[in-house]
């Protein structure tokens, strides 16, 4: 009856790995993984005079371009010495007696684990994660470690992902009630923490950023809401307030067009600031409703409800007809914005 070698070597470690773990049990599927790689320099000679093998090593080592992938695994020689029709004449039958014993080394993994909430950017021209353009950094830091270099020893992890429903531009707030977040944590040692160390974590992120990043909401989260944070993202309206500057005078009648705006369909291009990392393609978009507050004969309070990923500063200028309606050809005039706020974020009923 033919076996797998794995599942013999796993039937004899798993018991004393377990009594080291403190008799943890042993299972198909985990939250932690114990990975025992085991090496014979010798064994590994022989496989290589395999036909097969030597010729997949011999072309890596021509591309030399990368780490060397493993051709002299279970699977890889249980392949080609299926594929032999006569034994190479360098592997010898019955096997040279080795000399040498094996080498086993053991690598600890566990799941991430996740931890949500909502955060709040008060600061301008603090980028959402670490800004690099061609090689230098960009700004000081960012929201992603405003959280996630505070949060990191409470799991004792070894490092941390940041994710997010959308993203703001580097110079506009995110205010209201927040953008929802999960910070992913890497191998962390403690896994497990009780809503007061939550709680400490989000009173440690307030007070170490001098008010440019808060969070709030923050708990434990798992999986499946780092799923439904990612599909959820283009199914909110989001709000915004912005000061918008127009070169015609604004009057009676010209506001009264934009405030008349309800559920229109605008179609905009991918706009010429992020041509370099989005596809070329024209995204129709709704902007739900729009209110005005006059300033002086030049500037105005716009506050818009749009549906999500709408390219709001394009909808107010314009970007050379790309976005079209727009604010500008609304007024008939020229516009542009001066600042840019996101007021909340509104989650599909």
């Amino acid at each position: 009856m033919p076996f797998d070698m794995k599942d013999v070597l796993k039937s004899f470690l798993a018991p004393p790995v377990s009594r080291m773990l403190k008799n943890a049990e042993c299972a198909n599927k985990s939250e932690f993984s114990v990975l025992i790689d085991i090496k014979h320099d010798e064994s590994a000679d022989e496989v290589r005079q395999i036909p097969a093998i030597k010729k997949q090593l011999e072309g890596t080592r021509k591309r030399g371009r990368g780490p060397p992938p493993v051709f002299d695994g279970f699977g890889a020689v249980s392949r080609a010495l299926a594929a032999l029709t006569t034994m190479p004449e360098t592997i010898k039958s019955p096997p040279t007696p080795v000399t040498t014993v094996p080498a086993a080394v053991a690598t600890f993994e566990r799941d991430s684990v996740y931890m949500q909430g909502r955060y709040l950017k008060f600061q301008r021209g603090l980028s959402q994660t670490p800004w690099v353009l061609d090689g230098e950094r960009m700004g000081e830091s960012s929201v992603e470690e405003c959280i996630g270099d505070i949060a990191l020893p409470f799991f004792r992890g070894s490092g941390y992902k940041f994710h997010t429903a959308g993203r703001e531009d580097v110079d506009v707030r995110m205010l209201g009630n927040g953008r929802p977040f999960i910070l992913e944590i890497l191998n962390a040692k403690k896994a497990y923490l009780d809503q007061s160390e939550y709680d400490q974590i989000e009173k440690a992120v307030n007070d170490a950023n001098n008010g440019a990043v808060e969070i709030v909401q923050v708990k434990s989260s798992t999986k499946d809401y780092f799923a439904g944070l990612q599909a959820g993202a283009d199914s909110k309206k989001k709000t915004y307030c912005c000061v918008v500057w127009s070169e015609g005078v604004l009057t009676p009648e010209a506001i009264a067009k934009i405030d008349a705006i309800q559920d229109l369909t605008i179609q905009q291009q991918t706009p010429i600031r992020v041509l370099h990392r989005r596809t070329l393609m024209t995204r129709p978009k709704i902007i739900h409703a729009a209110k005005c507050e006059v300033l002086n004969k030049h500037y105005m309070l716009l506050r818009l409800t749009t549906s999500a990923g709408t390219y709001v500063k394009e909808f107010v200028h314009g970007d050379r007809g790309r976005t079209n309606p727009n604010v500008a050809s609304i007024l008939g005039s020229d516009a542009d914005i001066i600042q840019l706020d996101v007021e909340s974020l509104i989650d599909a009923q």
